[in-house]
């Protein structure tokens, strides 16, 4: 996996495994059990978003293109990486509904429900729209830049593959319940 596009597919590939395994845990009716559960996808979310992910988009990719490509309306990507800061709000939002109330968890399966589905939508946008173009917007060395940039980020901070697999694990095991 050395593209920018592959990267990007496997981060957006975990992404959705989690969300689809975030939908079953909130399902769960339990008030105890359901909050032993989501803690684990809120800080999952949280930390492989704002480490890993998004600063590759806005950091690296976000800039390269709007440097080096005249396909691509500036409107759209400023959609795209708007969706970050919505995102970012709320999955704070979830935290503080998380640390409110031990007992009351319908502010908080909302509050859930609104960012997995802000995440479905975002991610299926930047496949569509970014990831599937991203040879008509950048050249290959250009691409080669970002993927070597995207590589470096993981390397820098390193938990990246203990996010994934304790994230799939996680997801293997409430998938067999």
């Amino acid at each position: 996996m050395n593209t920018a596009a592959e990267i990007l597919l496997d981060e957006h590939k975990t992404l959705f495994d989690a969300i689809e395994a975030t939908k079953k845990v909130q399902k769960v009716k339990d008030v105890e059990l359901y909050r032993k559960l989501i803690i684990n996808f809120i800080s999952f979310f949280k930390d492989f978003t704002e480490i890993y992910h998004h600063p590759k988009e806005e950091k690296i990719l976000y800039k390269k293109i709007l440097k080096h490509s005249k396909n691509i309306d500036n409107k759209i990507l400023n959609e795209i990486s708007g969706n970050h800061h919505e995102l970012d709000e709320q999955i704070i939002l979830v935290e503080q509904y998380y640390n409110e109330n031990e007992n009351e968890n319908n502010k908080l399966k909302k509050a859930v429900d609104k960012y997995i589905n802000l995440l479905f939508k975002h991610i299926w946008k930047e496949n569509i729209i970014l990831i599937k173009n991203l040879s008509y917007l950048l050249d290959e060395k250009e691409l080669k830049s970002v993927a070597k940039s995207f590589i470096k980020l993981d390397e820098k901070y390193e938990k990246k593959k203990k996010l994934q697999n304790d994230i799939t694990k996680l997801i293997k095991k409430i998938s067999s319940k």
